[in-house]
């Protein structure tokens, strides 16, 4: 188990695309932060303002779609070029490997959400300077305002692994994602609204704060999600020929 873990984080720290996607979503903070920081005369928006300032000092969780994008490629770029055959030969056990791409996603979605808050409090606070802009937001918020992606990064990895797992094709597994983030929350939120919060995606949102739902209850169907997705996921792993 610990070899398969150390490969799953060797395969991460050797190969390029973990970077290109820190440096992709570096860029976009910034480009968040700075929009905000002029956002035009027709948005109404000030950024002197306490409720702008909150606003830019939470653009990092756009880590968070990085992040499952990310969790989504520890598994299927294995897939993609055939190295997944290798994998379970080198680990037979293939549960291991799953519980190994799980937690080397989860670790780096927390440095990508790490690398978002950093970006983030930097260029927050070094536009708001060059802006003449008086920060009116309390150090203790804004360490709270950035620092809440780094709880929910984690466990959009994981449902990237977990739909990976079950939808090993790249591009259909991150398609199959967004479908559902954009379209089949929205339709059921509408649908049941009482669920609404219980959603995948919506109770990850939720840990970082809401006004329906506790952060135990987030919690805890973030983790249930998971780990039927992950349950699901496995058996076919399982099951399932390699090729």
């Amino acid at each position: 188990m610990t070899k398969a873990i150390r490969a799953e984080i060797l395969k991460l720290r050797t190969v390029r695309t973990p970077l290109a996607i820190a440096g992709i979503m570096s860029g976009l903070v910034v480009l968040v932060v700075v929009a905000q920081l002029f956002p035009g005369s027709e948005t109404g928006q000030d950024p002197a303002t306490a409720e702008t300032q909150r606003n830019i000092f939470t653009s990092g969780e756009i880590a968070d779609i990085f992040a499952l994008v990310l969790g989504t490629i520890v598994v299927t770029s294995e897939y993609r070029f055939g190295t997944i055959t290798s994998t379970f030969l080198a680990a037979p056990r293939r549960l291991y490997v799953v519980a190994a791409k799980m937690l080397a996603a989860a670790t780096a979605a927390l440095v990508l959400a790490a690398i978002a808050a950093l970006t983030t409090l930097v260029a927050a606070v070094v536009g708001l300077r060059l802006t003449g802009n008086v920060l009116v937001v309390s150090w203790h918020e804004v360490a709270s305002l950035v620092a809440w992606p780094m709880a929910q990064a984690p466990g959009y990895a994981l449902l990237g692994v977990a739909a990976s797992l079950i939808i090993r094709n790249q591009v259909g597994s991150l398609v199959g994602l967004f479908l559902w983030l954009v379209i089949g929350e929205t339709v059921l939120s509408a649908v049941v609204p009482s669920f609404a919060e219980y959603l995948p995606f919506a109770a990850l949102g939720a840990i970082s704060g809401s006004d329906s739902v506790s952060l135990w209850a987030a919690v805890g169907a973030s983790a249930g999600w998971v780990t039927a997705l992950v349950g699901v996921g496995g058996w076919l792993v399982v099951t399932r020929d390699v090729t």
